[in-house]
């Protein structure tokens, strides 16, 4: 238990759109990173590194390691049950659907209470109860 006063770090869930801008040499990663508080916890959900590698490039070896130098930066978070239930449940009651590695990237930062840092911001503002890291308004 805290102490009196004393703050929780932001928690953020980094979404592969990010990552995938970083990779391509992208500077939204780098801006990111110069606002967002020191003591900020970064996640990864395992289904990003799935998608990551399921793009064609990644059968360049030098990708591959780019991949892999980049997502040492995270915590690592991995599909449990109860986030699995989760993604489930937001996909079923969703209005509209979008790739399942989405609804498990917002059910995982729902589960965490964090938010989720994305450059497809249409996909995730339709997910009910996800909170997204606004670009616009914190850069």
């Amino acid at each position: 238990m805290g102490s009196i006063g004393e703050t929780q770090a932001m928690k953020f869930i980094i979404d592969t759109s990010l990552v995938i801008d970083k990779l391509r040499g992208g500077s939204r990663w780098d801006t990111f990173l110069r606002v967002v508080e020191k003591d900020a916890e970064l996640f990864l959900p395992t289904v990003v590194i799935y998608e990551l590698y399921s793009g064609q490039s990644t059968k360049q070896q030098t990708i591959r390691n780019k991949i892999q130098d980049l997502v040492k930066f995270f915590q690592r978070v991995d599909l449990t049950e109860t986030v699995a239930k989760r993604s489930g449940e937001l996909y079923r009651d969703a209005k509209e659907h979008f790739s399942l590695a989405d609804y498990v990237i917002a059910a995982t930062a729902m589960e965490l209470g964090a938010e989720v840092v994305t450059l497809n911001k249409k996909h995730f503002e339709k997910i009910s109860g996800v909170r997204i890291f606004d670009f616009e308004n914190e850069i």
